[in-house]
Order: structure tokens, then sequence, then C-alpha cells
């Protein structure tokens, strides 16, 4: 069976000439999932998916072998460009399905690909700018844990942290910069990963009253 095979050249020189073309081909398919609505089976956690195999990918792309498929994919995946899941009902279902970056979706809206990918567009796709910004993020923590009354756990609470966006990251800061905590009741004091996680910044401030347990002081 022939197929129609295209790409954009400057998605080519960020990505390469064969994961360019593996893209142009996983956007259409999903492209057309998301113009149709359907069916429900491809649409998962906010966001339309492709069922592909490597095996299913090489035949489509018969210049490539099931290997290079394999070593395609696994780098898209690890720069952001796309996301695997398998979303079987079954834990033995095996199925692999693909999400590409929604930045990547035009290059397949004409046949020949003749719509263009802004560089600066493809550079700065959201997973792509999740690990440019993880520095920031990084150094926002530090922030956080030197104002943390709790210094415990500090491995979990990076990792939560550096997964918020930057205004919550922001928001998480200026919380403790109130003092959301009485520092001599350590024991109430959840554990920095909990306050992350549950973002605890959103609770009311406890603060003192004039001898008295406190209130408690809402936003």
């Amino acid at each position: 069976m022939k197929h129609h095979h295209s790409f954009d050249p400057r998605l080519a020189d960020l990505v390469g000439v064969n994961a360019a073309l593996i893209i142009w081909n996983l956007s259409y398919l999903q492209s057309q999932r998301e113009s149709q609505a359907g069916p429900d089976e491809f649409y998962h956690e906010g966001k339309w998916w492709v069922r592909h195999s490597y095996e299913s990918l090489a035949e489509w792309h018969n210049y490539l072998s099931v290997d290079q498929i394999r070593r395609i994919m696994r780098k898209l995946e690890e720069d952001g460009h796309v996301a695997k899941s398998q979303l079987g009902k079954n834990p033995w279902d095996r199925t692999i399905y693909w999400h590409v970056n929604s930045v990547f979706l035009h290059v397949a809206e004409s046949p020949d690909a003749c719509v263009g990918i802004a560089g600066s567009d493809v550079a700065k796709s959201p997973d792509v700018q999740h690990k440019n910004n993880k520095k920031q993020s990084i150094r926002a923590f530090d922030e956080f844990w030197a104002l943390y009354p709790k210094k415990k756990s500090k491995k979990p609470a990076l990792e939560k942290f550096i997964k918020l966006t930057p205004e919550k990251q922001k928001l998480a800061i200026e919380r403790l910069k109130l003092r959301p905590f009485r520092f001599d009741e350590e024991k109430y004091i959840p554990l920095p990963s909990t306050f992350i996680n549950q973002e605890r910044w959103e609770d009311e401030i406890a603060t003192r009253g004039n001898g008295s347990e406190g209130r408690r002081v809402r936003n």
C-alpha cells in the first residue's frame, strides 16, 4: 500500500527528516481525531491519541526498521515532542497510543505540509519549555526551602515543586513569607512535599491572637 509522506523542512532541522515524517503522519491522524471529535476511546486526560505500534509505524514508513522507529520515538519522547501511553482497560493490553505536542499539529493541515512551523514556536513547545525552566524552578525551590519551617524530605518536595507552574511556585513562596504556620508547633506543620502536593498555600493563614489561641485570617 502506497502512503503519502510529507514533512516541514524546519521541523526536519529540529528533529531530523525521519522523525519529521513520523510526526507529520501522527499529527494528521491526531488532527482528524480532534476535528471529528471521536471516537471516545482515543480521548484520555484531555488529549486525543493515535494508536500505533512500533511495527505498524514501520509498515507505514517502510524505509525504516522497527529498531529505527523505536530509537526515533524514544528520542521524540525524551525531547517532549510526543507522549506515549497504554490506554487499554485491561492490564495485559499493551497497545501503544501516541499524542503529538499540539504545536506540531498544523504541519499536517495541508496535503503537502506546506504550512510552515516558526522556529520559535517549535523551540518553545510546553514540554521543552518546562525542561528549559528547570534551573529557574530549582532556584525558586531554594527560596521556598529557606522559608519553610520543617526541613524534612527535601528530595520529594523538590520533585513536586518543579512540576508546579511558575505562578503556583510564586504563590507558595509568597504564602511562606506571610508565615502560614505557628512556628512553635512544628508537629502540626505538614511536610513540605504535602504542602506542595495539596497546594496548602490556598489555606487560611494562622496568626497569633492577643493572648488567645489565635485566629484564622482568610485571604
